[in-house]
């Protein structure tokens, strides 16, 4: 007999059971994987038993017995996922009926603070009508006592309104800025000439407006001549070949973030356009010559002299840079420019020596103060060193940065030079207007200057 391993399968029925012609031995077929087991390995004792009962392998039992356990775990599963999504449902609802009473809460704040604003906008309107009445009752009073006043009040004399002075800047482009020590004292040798007329007066000459003279029918020859000889002998200074346009005088702050807290205190010596601050946080000493030349040039399209406070250096030595190298490129470009334009003047700050980034780095900063002081010393008094900087304590620094304290104290120094450049500058112009005031006063009153008789010391 020829044993067959497979079969067919044949469910609902007895297990197969061959037997094996030539040993003998017994094989029975499971039913679920149609694999051939000895009848040894069965519960099966005989092949009438076999024959009339099913079997089933152990690998297939495991089988069935794992698939019924992964069916009640999915079972499990679709229970608490049903059971968590109708948590976060109902937490859904919860939070969407929280927000609508959110909402509706919000709606009526935003009703409450609307009424409001109308009331107050009302209350506004009320408020300007009664102010515009009572502007208008008021200056219908002020109108009326300027009436009284004006009724009450006699006036002495319509005489001709004085003419207007001349401007400044047209008077600036005739004359220079300066004036010599001789033309000083000429010009309050002639104040006091043209007071002590001005207080005679002219018994027949008629009084105008402001006490001035006026011009009329009776104005002599004389008085003519005398304005003529007035003239001839203090004549107004005139600008010789060789003079050059006026000057203006311009400080310029250059250089790191340092340099613009110097700002407020700079401020108090120049309060205007002559005084410019720019400056960049991190500069370092290339770019802040390189703004150095652009303000130079354009110092001298314009004529004007020009005052440059350089504070630079720290950036340079966080970066590394070469201390000798550098140094010497600050000391060749002063040079070239005081040599160039002596007319500028040049100042040059020290940096500050911190202890905080170790004493390697505040070696360094000392180093670079002493050369930068030794260049400026050599080139004259055109370039100028500020070493305030450098005797600042740690309790004056914020790290490399200047605290207000020491912004104070870097700055007075700085005060020093630009005070004076600065009173140099209002005292020449104050002077210049008032000879211009007084000449021009000659020029439109002649009837007011008299002749002075006496020795020529006293004129």
């Amino acid at each position: 007999m020829t044993r067959t391993r497979r079969g067919a399968p044949t469910k609902g029925t007895s297990a197969r059971v061959e037997e094996d012609s030539s040993d003998g031995t017994v094989m029975v077929e499971c039913e679920t994987c149609q694999e051939w087991a000895n009848i040894d390995d069965t519960p099966f004792s005989s092949t009438q038993e076999a024959q009339a009962g099913r079997y089933t392998c152990n690998l297939c039992t495991r089988l069935a017995a794992m698939q019924a356990s992964i069916a009640l775990q999915e079972i499990k599963l679709r229970a608490e996922h049903s059971q968590q999504i109708s948590q976060i449902k109902a937490e859904w609802e919860a939070a969407q009926a929280e927000a609508k009473i959110d909402r509706q809460n919000l709606h009526t704040l935003l009703s409450t603070e609307r009424n409001l604003r109308e009331k107050l906008e009302e209350e506004i309107g009320t408020l300007q009508t009664q102010i515009k009445k009572l502007e208008q009752t008021n200056s219908t009073q002020d109108a009326q006592e300027n009436g009284d006043q004006a009724t009450s009040t006699p006036r002495h004399d319509s005489g001709t309104p004085e003419p207007k002075h001349p401007s400044d800047k047209q008077f600036r482009s005739q004359w220079k800025e300066d004036i010599p020590s001789q033309g000083t004292s000429r010009i309050s040798e002639d104040i006091e000439h043209t007071v002590e007329l001005a207080e005679e007066g002219n018994p027949g000459t008629q009084v105008g407006k402001k006490g001035r003279p006026l011009k009329t029918e009776n104005t002599s020859q004389k008085q003519q001549q005398l304005s003529a000889d007035h003239k001839q002998k203090h004549p107004y200074p005139q600008m010789q070949s060789n003079d050059h346009p006026p000057q203006s005088k311009r400080t310029v702050v250059l250089g790191d973030s340092n340099a613009h807290r110097l700002k407020k205190h700079l401020r108090k010596a120049i309060h205007d356009q002559r005084l410019r601050i720019t400056t960049k946080s991190g500069a370092n000493l290339e770019e802040t010559l390189h703004r150095a030349e652009g303000e130079i040039q354009k110092a001298n399209a314009t004529n004007t002299e020009l005052q440059l406070i350089i504070h630079v250096g720290t950036t340079d030595l966080l970066n590394k840079a070469d201390i000798k190298k550098t140094t010497d490129h600050l000391k060749q470009q002063l040079t070239y420019w005081s040599q160039k334009t002596p007319k500028h003047h040049y100042i040059v700050s020290a940096i500050p020596e911190p202890k905080a980034r170790g004493q390697q780095f505040a070696t360094a900063c000392q180093t670079w103060n002493t050369a930068v002081q030794t260049a400026c010393t050599a080139l004259g008094p055109s370039v100028r060193f500020m070493s305030a900087a450098a005797q600042l304590t740690a309790d004056h620094l914020d790290d490399i940065h200047y605290s207000e304290q020491a912004a104070d104290q870097v700055g007075s120094q700085l005060d020093d030079p630009v005070d004076t450049r600065v009173e140099h500058t209002e005292s020449a112009k104050r002077r210049l207007k008032l000879w211009d005031r007084l000449c021009w006063q000659v020029d439109k009153h002649p009837d007011s200057v008299q002749r002075n008789e006496g020795p020529t010391e006293n004129i």
